[in-house]
């Protein structure tokens, strides 16, 4: 997928969105959106810090990353945002492999990977992870895999996510809680067959 992939949904507002891998030119509309996620949306999703350095580092190797980074921008010129963030890991850890088989199912790192979907503050529970998630299944089923789960689980608190999940073809597996934390997570895959 290159950067001339990219796909366009309308949301319920009538606003546009358009998905697309992010760019290497995307440091600067990146680090805004990272940096204005707040602290509660930053600790339900937490797969890298949240820094304007981060946001240039990743856009730096994009060519070379083995996740496939997607955004979903919205406005055009001075007034264009990103508004959702979804990672896809090319990858499976060797830690999720071992839960993943204590609940009886065997990860293929070929054809299964990993993902971490976010959405900026003001448009949680507005749909637009709901309009993107097909797209986003589209590629990933595009590009080999017929998985895909959930990139450190979801905390079972957040019903809302774990409804979200649900809605767009994730199952529970398991339930697990990593370095003994407050709170039990569940561990959540999709079939893209």
């Amino acid at each position: 997928m290159n950067s001339s992939d990219q796909q366009m949904v309308t949301l319920s507002s009538g606003e546009s969105v358009h998905f697309r891998p992010l760019i290497e030119t995307d440091g600067v509309l990146f680090a805004a959106y990272l940096g204005e996620l707040s602290p509660e949306t930053q600790v339900k999703y937490r797969p890298h810090d949240f820094t304007a350095e981060v946001a240039q580092q990743l856009c730096a190797q994009v060519a070379d990353d083995p996740s496939l980074r997607l955004i979903g921008v919205s406005g055009e010129g001075e007034n264009e945002r990103v508004i959702a963030y979804f990672i896809v890991h090319r990858a499976v850890s060797n830690d999720d492999q071992k839960r993943y088989a204590g609940y009886g199912v065997a990860l293929d790192p070929a054809t299964d990977c990993q993902f971490a979907p976010s959405v900026a503050d003001a448009y949680q529970g507005t749909g637009v992870g709901s309009r993107l998630m097909p797209l986003c299944q589209e590629i990933v089923r595009g590009q080999g895999f017929r998985r895909m789960l959930l990139w450190g689980g979801v905390y079972i608190s957040n019903q809302q996510a774990v409804r979200f999940y649900e809605k767009n073809g994730f199952q529970v597996v398991g339930r697990f809680n990593p370095g003994g934390g407050k709170e039990d997570r569940y561990d959540m895959l999709a079939s893209l067959l």
